[in-house]
């Protein structure tokens, strides 16, 4: 069926490319296949307001039963098993099969859990949050937990120690390497995040793993010790260590995978009939870039510029500005560009007082700017990032500069 579009995972890329063929008029049948037991929802609150049962799951749906006859979207619950690239077709785990003219990898990432050999590892209470089901656990088990270890100091675990910490409970929290956030962004914000957690009554150690997950005589858990020797009491272990791109899909049907699954500046793997969007798959750009971007705001972008380009009105290769924000207990991070890749970072505002801007450069050159409770510099780094307009360090650290007005003021032609 040429018209047939078939989308495999029904997170948030996956919903955003079924959404936007319908609205964008695609006429052909759109199949969305979602191997989990709910309809598509949003994951950021996972590991914050479900996390401490402020909010149910069922606040997370992004679209119902209704909402996906109005758009005329077939949503199945099941796994596809098998690609036959030579007929274009998809076998799934029911035994059902849905041919395609179009089929887009949506299939996302799973959790890194604690290595096998770890003593411990497999206890129960020891939880990753990457689906409903698994946030629904951890706050079931909260109800009669005070002492939570959260191993992994990257945006999951600082979001989930910062919420558990508001909620009264004891948290520590471990990292391996010596700053929280260290893969994602500048060593000032993850001096930041410390500070932050431990005002608000977290212990966090970084440079430490843990050496095992204790049990009781009962074998029941009790506890984790460090690698520094020092033991730390939890009813709870949350390990947010990271995610790996869900590649065996692609790689049993014979699809270029580099870790992640390849694909080019439309975001079209080495397979005309076939895309891959989110966080399963790595542009390889022109010129030879790459680029994989964990957020669902790249998720959701890749999604409808995939829709854009079988309606023909994607004009050019995926180039939006990769944005992410997250909430830390009362405080709001925002980020734009890549400052992860920033050789040098410049400072706006009061750390101390949790209202800062951090503008990255790599040379002489503008390349992501991360903030905490300042929209105002946040929206003006992003608008200096998609325009491609210079910024100068000078200006971006003059605190009398108004860089979001700076920013929307027209280019002279003349210059």
């Amino acid at each position: 069926m040429p018209g047939a579009v078939v989308i495999v995972g029904a997170g948030q890329a996956g919903i955003s490319c079924a959404m936007a063929l319908r609205r964008g008029g695609w006429e052909g049948p759109v199949t969305l296949v979602g191997r989990e037991p709910h309809f598509p929802y949003e994951r950021p609150p996972l590991s914050k307001r479900v996390l401490i049962a402020e909010v149910g799951p069922e606040s997370l749906i992004l679209a119902d039963d209704d909402a996906l006859a109005k758009l005329e979207v077939e949503f199945v619950q099941a796994e596809v098993v098998a690609i036959d690239r030579e007929h274009r077709r998809v076998r799934l785990s029911d035994g059902s099969e849905r041919d395609y003219g179009h089929l887009v990898l949506a299939t996302g990432g799973n959790p890194r859990y604690l290595p096998a050999a770890l003593p411990g590892a497999d206890t129960p209470g020891v939880h990753v949050i990457r689906t409903i089901d698994d946030a629904v656990a951890v706050a079931h088990r909260l109800e009669t937990v005070r002492d939570v270890v959260v191993i992994g100091g990257g945006f999951i675990g600082v979001e989930a120690a910062a919420a558990l910490a508001s909620a009264g409970r004891n948290v520590a929290v471990l990292e391996a390497v010596p700053s929280l956030l260290a893969r994602v962004a500048p060593v000032e914000l993850g001096e930041w995040a410390t500070s932050y957690l431990e005002r608000h009554g977290v212990t966090v150690r970084t440079s430490t793993m843990a050496a095992s997950i204790d049990t009781d005589d009962d074998g029941r858990l009790s506890g984790v010790t460090a690698t520094d020797g020092a033991r730390y009491p939890a009813g709870l272990v949350i390990v947010g260590i990271g995610a790996v791109p869900e590649v065996a899909l692609a790689e049993s049907a014979g699809l270029r995978v580099e870790r992640a699954i390849v694909v080019d500046d439309d975001l079209r793997t080495d397979d005309p009939a076939i895309f891959a969007v989110g966080d399963c798959a790595v542009q390889v750009r022109a010129d030879g870039t790459q680029h994989r971007l964990e957020s669902v705001q790249a998720a959701q972008d890749q999604g409808r510029h995939v829709a854009g380009v079988l309606l023909g009105t994607s004009v050019a290769g995926y180039r939006e500005v990769p944005w992410f924000w997250s909430d830390v207990g009362e405080a709001r991070i925002q980020m734009a560009g890549r400052i992860d890749l920033a050789t040098d970072v410049i400072l706006r505002g009061d750390v101390a007082d949790d209202d800062f801007s951090l503008f990255g450069f790599d040379g002489d050159t503008f390349v992501g700017v991360a903030t905490v409770n300042r929209s105002r510099d946040y929206l003006a780094g992003r608008m200096f990032l998609r325009s491609g307009r210079e910024l100068q360090r000078s200006t971006a650290a003059d605190e009398a500069v108004d860089l979001r007005a700076l920013a929307r003021r027209p280019v002279d032609p003349a210059r």
